[in-house]
């Protein structure tokens, strides 16, 4: 190798310019007339904006606290951001870009620990596999805390990795851990397996400190956490939050669907065959590592890496999944997953040259067909050329059709800004999908399936809903929706080309719009009201009569 090719090869700025490719792409759906958010968004937005106007952690001002949200760590960045002037909904997409990219310049750090490579081809690789992935790139820009907890959890594990060689101290891996449970409660589900995990690594390698080491990561996590949790214990009055009551006690079929959430994910970020090269190159480290008993290179770093992925593929079932496209719950175990892959390859290639070659080929052959033709990439050439060509995406309606508008964040957005001109602050509405237009509404909100709504989410899942399993949709009360007297009620959630007074098929799907329409006392109440909106739409809504 000459010294030019070994510089090129050396170089780190491929690395870098990954990453910057990566934020070029994520940005495009930024510059667009509508933002790509998840309905769910708003919903921090909302507690956001009634925490920095002194209402504290409620979803409807005057109401008693709910802990409708799952980060706390990440409503308190949104509301500190808005405290300080960032207002424009648009910090919600920017913050996740930032925190991916992060985590991508996270992820090179920890491949450098790892693939001890000379050249930077294997960390490319990790940042294709992971940065490139559908999955990373959807969840990027949705609003959502998928990007924060995924950069925290990369940060606990890279400072984890630099503890076991001495470069940084027992305390430093449990505050990190303890900031992790803060964006999301399954941080300490995974701070747990970490403990155990150390604790045998010391046990062997150095059995007179791993006492101390462990109780020094248990005691800084504690001082970080156990305050806070107590806190939200006791305002809150639940010891999980509202969601969790809302979303699981599905028994088998939550966990039945939890599995199917897992592998669909999983193909759904590298696609349905690379998903066999995976399974045979696990195989293959089986049987190289095990069967033939050779030794483990770098041992405890890739049992805890595959630790780590296995406990938050595991959670993602044992929680049912979620009925987000692209597998919210599986991005955190994208950049483990990657250097799984490719430590495994990079082993293979010392020991079995051509085997590991031919994998290589027939692998990122199969993860670059998979990823061109995802729609995830469609939607991001469609978004660029949109933004290069000022093109607004807006959608005219078809009078002489049956036709629903397609996007259905942007047409609760046009809902929730339809309400805030027709309605006023003092009235409510019941409805399933509370997020944008609760938050551009500024009614008072009634959640129609428990996410922010305590009563019904500590109900208990009906078997004929529950087979349907769509996490957090399942459960449901009409007559206890009824006796709130809503002045509204959406039994509709999809914009028409015409006035639609009844609930389609997939409508009738939520149990609370069932007992609602059943219900002789809705049809004596409410009349209905369909509102004809920008482009021709109509939305359809109920009114209380007066």
């Amino acid at each position: 190798m000459n010294n030019m090719t070994a510089r090129i090869l050396t170089s780190p700025v491929w690395k870098w310019l990954l990453v910057v490719l990566f934020v070029i792409e994520v940005s495009a759906s930024m510059f667009q007339a509508w933002l790509p958010y998840e309905d769910d968004a708003y919903i921090f937005l909302r507690y956001a904006d009634n925490i920095a106007h002194g209402y504290g952690f409620v979803w409807n001002r005057g109401d008693a606290p709910v802990e409708g949200y799952t980060s706390f760590l990440y409503l308190m960045l949104l509301t500190g951001l808005r405290m300080v002037g960032f207002t424009s909904e648009r910090v919600l997409g920017w913050s996740g870009i930032i925190l991916s990219a992060l985590t991508l310049v996270v992820t090179i750090k920890v491949a450098e620990i790892i693939l001890r490579s000379r050249i930077s081809v294997p960390d490319l690789v990790v940042l294709i596999l992971c940065g490139f992935s559908p999955n990373f790139v959807y969840w990027a820009m949705r609003g959502m805390d998928v990007p924060l907890f995924t950069f925290l959890l990369l940060v606990s594990t890279w400072v984890y990795l630099k503890y076991m060689y001495g470069n940084a101290p027992a305390w430093g891996v449990g505050l990190c851990f303890a900031l992790l449970a803060l964006a999301r409660p399954e941080g300490i589900l995974i701070f747990l397996p970490t403990l155990i995990c150390d604790s045998v690594r010391l046990f062997i390698v150095a059995r007179e400190r791993w006492v101390r080491n462990v109780l020094t990561m248990v005691v800084s996590f504690s001082i970080a956490y156990v305050p806070y949790f107590l806190w939200r214990w006791n305002y809150f009055g639940y010891l999980f939050p509202n969601t969790y009551y809302a979303k699981t006690g599905g028994g088998i079929i939550q966990i039945r669907e939890g599995l199917i959430y897992v592998v669909a994910s999983l193909k759904a970020a590298f696609g349905a065959y690379f998903w066999w090269v995976l399974v045979l190159m696990g195989i293959l480290t089986l049987l190289f590592y095990f069967l033939r008993g050779e030794r483990w290179p770098a041992g405890w770093e890739k049992a805890y890496l595959i630790t780590v992925a296995i406990c938050i593929l595991g959670m993602a079932a044992l929680n049912g999944g979620d009925h987000f496209a692209y597998g919210r719950f599986i991005v955190p175990s994208l950049p483990y997953l990657a250097l799984i892959v490719v430590s495994t390859f990079m082993e293979l290639l010392r020991r079995h040259r051509w085997l590991a070659i031919a994998l290589g080929i027939v692998g990122l052959t199969l993860i670059g067909l998979h990823y061109s033709q995802s729609d995830e990439y469609v939607e991001t050439k469609y978004a660029w050329r949109s933004v290069l060509h000022q093109r607004m995406d807006w959608l005219l309606v078809n009078p002489s059709d049956y036709e629903v508008y397609p996007n259905w964040v942007q047409g609760f957005v046009m809902m929730g800004k339809t309400l805030r001109r027709v309605a006023s602050p003092d009235e409510s509405i019941a409805v399933v999908p509370v997020g944008a237009i609760g938050y551009y509404s500024g009614m008072r909100v009634i959640d129609m399936v428990g996410v922010v709504d305590p009563v019904i989410a500590h109900q208990p899942f009906d078997p004929y809903y529950i087979e349907t399993w769509r996490p957090g949709h399942d459960k449901g009360d009409g007559r206890y929706i009824l006796s709130l007297h809503p002045d509204y009620i959406q039994l509709m959630d999809l914009l028409t080309s015409q006035p639609v007074a009844e609930p389609d098929q997939y409508m009738l799907q939520y149990k609370s719009v069932v007992e609602i329409w059943n219900n002789p006392e809705f049809h004596a109440e409410y009349e209905f009201y369909p509102l004809k909106i920008d482009g021709g739409w109509y939305y359809n809504l109920y009114r209380r009569k007066h």
